[in-house]
């Protein structure tokens, strides 16, 4: 089970989101103009990045700080996490692990307590059950006796006896169908019960995991005194490399490094046929919604399948070195499963956005090309020694051919 540190530090986030806000356009850092845009409560994709960029940035701490003047890390409360992970004093990043997995604990107690309240329904539920199967049996013992009464020669008492029959017999109807009622009730609700235990054993589950975790974390000098967030983000990047490392990459040898000739610009058609026709292995990664969208706004799976077309001509169009390489954000296909000719598609893991991927990729795969409008990808990927194109690039040059 991953910590969520999100979980333990939602004012920090809420009045980091306020200092944003009040920021000019031009000094919200790129990374995190998604969070300023997005509007109502930010998805834990988006909480996770914000949560990063406090942590990297010194200057949007201490802003977020200076407008909580109140933040006491040491009251105990729904804000402790918040202000020991804007103020940081000595030991913060245990205390906020330790706060980490008493939320985890608090969210498993309620699923417990639940389970406790379905049993103590369930018990009522059969009480009532057994009371109206009694009745019913006592009404129906009753119907049978008045209706051997009804045989009987006094024709008075018969008919008055008819009439309670009548009587009893509506009302045994009504028993009948309260009981019914009662008998679907105890089955969803057993059903119910059923769920919440496995939610509770799944959660007993998720806290072993987590108590272990953090006694591995405790137990190992190195580890231990990492911070708690960059601890998380080496994880994953570590993980995501695993995952995404291309096996058997073509060695450049003494090629040189992939460069556009002066005067060519990055968002033209004309950088796009420089590339296609630059000697030994080259590797295009396309970042996939980002392009796709550039090309024309329609529904999800449309915009793949217009994209992977281009992405085919690109790569007969191109040089026997030419590799092309499309990362989308999600695996869920609306239109079932595709393998387009000639294309290497990946698909970005659960919780790991494609923004990442492309980065490692460009990392990993010898003279990469990226192509994307996302200014915080381009640097990323430059900054690995990646040749960045616009998206403009793959438009401009689509339309021409």
């Amino acid at each position: 089970m991953r910590f969520r540190l999100t979980a333990v530090i939602g004012r920090a986030l809420e009045l980091a989101r306020v200092v944003l806000r009040d920021l000019d356009a031009d000094q919200v850092p790129s990374s995190l103009r998604r969070v300023v845009a997005h509007a109502g409560d930010l998805t834990p994709p988006l909480a996770e990045r914000l949560a990063r960029e406090i942590d990297r940035f010194d200057w949007l701490r201490e802003k977020t700080a200076a407008s909580w003047p109140g933040a006491d890390p040491t009251t105990d409360g729904p804000d402790r996490g918040s202000a020991l992970f804007l103020l940081r004093p000595d030991g913060w990043a245990t205390d906020l692990m330790k706060l980490s997995v008493e939320s985890a604990d608090d969210g498993q107690g309620r699923k417990a307590r639940a389970a406790d309240a379905r049993d103590r329904e369930l018990e009522v539920t059969r009480d009532k059950l057994k009371a109206a199967a009694k009745e019913a049996a006592e009404l129906r013992r009753r119907v049978t006796e008045l209706e051997r009464a009804e045989r009987a020669p006094e024709r008075r008492r018969a008919a008055a006896e008819a009439r309670d029959t009548d009587s009893l017999r509506e009302a045994s109807e009504r028993h009948r169908r309260e009981l019914g009622e009662i008998r679907g009730r105890l089955t969803d609700t057993e059903a119910s019960l059923r769920a919440v235990r496995e939610e509770l054993r799944e959660a007993k589950r998720d806290r072993a995991d987590a108590v272990g975790r953090l006694d591995a974390i405790r137990h190992s000098g190195s580890w231990a005194d990492r911070d708690p967030v960059d601890l998380a983000v080496h994880l994953d990047a570590v993980a995501a490399q695993a995952r995404l490392r291309p096996e058997g990459a073509a060695v450049t040898g003494d090629l040189p490094p992939l460069a556009l000739p002066k005067g060519v610009r990055p968002d033209s058609a004309a950088a796009l046929d420089r590339v296609l026709r630059m000697p030994g292995p080259v590797g295009l990664l396309v970042d996939g919604y980002n392009v796709g969208l550039a090309l024309g706004a329609a529904p999800p799976g449309e915009v793949r399948a217009r994209l992977e077309d281009v992405l085919r001509r690109v790569r007969r169009l191109g040089g026997p070195g030419i590799t092309v390489t499309v990362v989308w954000d999600s695996a869920a296909e609306p239109d079932g499963p595709r393998v387009p000719e000639g294309l290497d598609v990946r698909f970005a893991p659960p919780g790991v956005p494609a923004d990442d991927v492309l980065v490692e990729l460009a990392a990993a795969v010898p003279r990469a090309v990226v192509i994307t409008n996302d200014r915080e990808v381009r640097e990323r990927a430059e900054a690995v020694g990646a040749l960045t194109l616009w998206s403009t690039a793959l438009v401009q040059w689509a339309r021409k051919r």
